[in-house]
C-alpha cells in the first residue's frame, strides 16, 4: 500500500533511497524490565562473524549493508544466562534468520516458487536429510549443535518452532505475491510464526542457566501464556520499528507488516495504522507484566529460572532493536526510544 499522494515527502538522506514516505510519528512502545546483557558480547559478535563467513550466508553486498548491525550482539542481549556454547548458538541462529528473511522473504520481489524450493531444502535438513544450499548447510550445523546441548524433547520443540516459522514465511510470500492484504485477525497468528520469535524462545530452554522443565511445568498455563505474550510483543515491535525500512526496501506495494495491515483495515492512513499497532503491542506488554508479577514469585526454582530467561530475552531483544542501527535511521531521531540503562 503506497501512502496517499498528499502525504508524500522526500526521504531523509540517512536512509537508503526507495519510496518517498509520509511524515510519520513513531508511537511510544517501551519495555522497562531489567536489561541483563551477557558479559561476552564481543566474543559472541566475533564468533558470529566468523560463522557467517564459514557458511557463506551473506554475499559481499549483504556484508556491507549489515556490517554495523551486530547480529552477534542480539544473542548476547537476549540470552544473558547462557553458557558460551549456547550463547554462540543463539547468536548464530539469530543471524541465520536475518540472512534468510532479508535474502528471500521480506525485501526481495516475492518469489513463491523460489522460496518454496528453499523451504523444501530446509525441511529436508530438519528431517535428517542431506543439505544442498548454504542456508541448509548452516541450518544443519545449528540443529547438530542444538542436539548436543539439549535433550531430544527440547530439540523436537525447536524443530517444530522452525517449521512454524517456515510456514509463516510461506504465508507472507503468498500474500505479497498476490498483493493481497490479510485482516488483522488473520495477520497476527501468521506474523508470530513468520517473526521466528517462537523459535528464539525455544532457544531459551537451553540458555536459561536452569534445569530442563518437565512437561507439566513447560505447559503450565502461566508459562505458555507468558511465552506467547513475549513472542507477540517482539513480533509487533519489530513490525513497528521496521515498517518504514521495509517500505523503502520492498520492490512491491504491499509489505507484510502490522501497521500497514491496520491501515488497510481501517482506511485511516499509515499513521493511524502505526498507532493501532502500538496499542496492540502495549496491551501485550501490560498483560505480560501483570501475569509475570503474579506467576514468577511462587513458582518452583526451575520455572523461575525459565521465566526470568523469557523476560530477559524479551527485554534484550527490544534493546538490541533499539541499539543496532538497523531501524533507527528510518525514523526521526528525536522520537527514537533510548534503551534502558543496564
Amino acid at each position: 500500500m503506497r501512502p496517499a499522494a498528499g502525504e508524500l515527502v522526500s526521504r531523509s538522506t540517512a536512509a537508503p533511497a526507495g519510496w518517498p514516505l509520509p511524515v510519520l510519528r513513531l508511537p511510544l512502545v517501551r519495555l522497562d524490565f531489567p536489561g541483563l546483557h551477557h558479559p561476552d558480547t564481543a566474543g559472541a559478535e566475533g564468533h558470529t562473524r566468523e560463522w557467517l563467513d564459514r557458511w557463506g550466508l551473506f554475499d559481499e553486498a549483504a556484508k556491507v549493508r549489515n556490517a554495523s548491525h551486530l547480529f552477534g550482539h542480539l544473542g548476547a542481549y537476549g540470552y544473558p544466562f547462557a553458557n558460551r556454547e549456547a550463547l554462540w548458538l543463539a547468536a548464530d541462529w539469530a543471524t541465520w534468520l536475518y540472512a534468510f528473511d532479508d535474502g528471500h522473504v521480506d525485501e526481495p520481489a516475492p518469489d513463491p516458487v523460489g522460496v518454496s524450493s528453499q523451504i523444501a531444502a530446509l525441511l529436508r535438513v530438519l528431517e535428517g536429510g542431506l543439505s544442498y544450499t548454504p542456508l541448509a548447510d548452516a541450518l544443519a550445523d545449528i540443529a547438530a549443535r542444538y542436539r548436543r546441548l539439549g535433550s531430544a524433547a527440547q530439540l523436537a520443540r525447536f524443530r517444530d518452532a522452525i517449521r512454524g516459522y517456515l510456514l509463516g514465511c510461506l504465508a507472507e510470500i503468498t500474500y505479497r505475491s498476490a498483493r493481497s492484504t490479510p485482516t488483522v485477525d488473520e495477520y497476527l497468528p501468521l506474523r508470530v510464526q513468520a517473526s521466528a520469535t517462537l523459535s528464539c524462545l525455544a532457544m531459551v530452554e537451553i540458555a536459561s542457566g536452569g534445569a530442563e522443565l518437565g512437561p507439566a511445568q513447560l505447559h503450565d498455563p502461566a508459562v505458555e501464556t507468558l511465552t506467547r505474550h513475549a513472542a507477540y510483543i517482539i513480533a509487533i515491535v519489530n513490525d513497528l520499528f521496521s515498517c518504514t525500512r521495509e517500505i523503502s526496501n520492498c520492490p512491491v506495494d504491499f509489505v507484510f507488516n502490522l501497521p500497514l495491515v491496520c491501515a488497510h483495515a481501517d482506511g485511516r492512513g499509515l499513521q493511524a495504522g502505526l498507532d493501532r499497532a502500538a496499542g496492540i503491542a502495549n496491551r501485550e506488554i501490560r498483560a505480560f507484566a501483570d501475569l509475570y508479577a503474579r506467576a514468577e514469585p511462587p513458582a518452583a526454582p526451575p520455572v523461575q529460572a525459565h521465566l526470568r530467561a523469557i523476560r530477559a530475552w524479551l527485554q534484550g531483544t527490544y534493546d538490541w532493536m533499539v541499539d543496532c542501527g538497523r531501524y533507527s535511521p528510518y525514523w526521526n531521531p528525536a522520537e527514537w526510544p533510548a534503551a534502558p540503562a543496564t
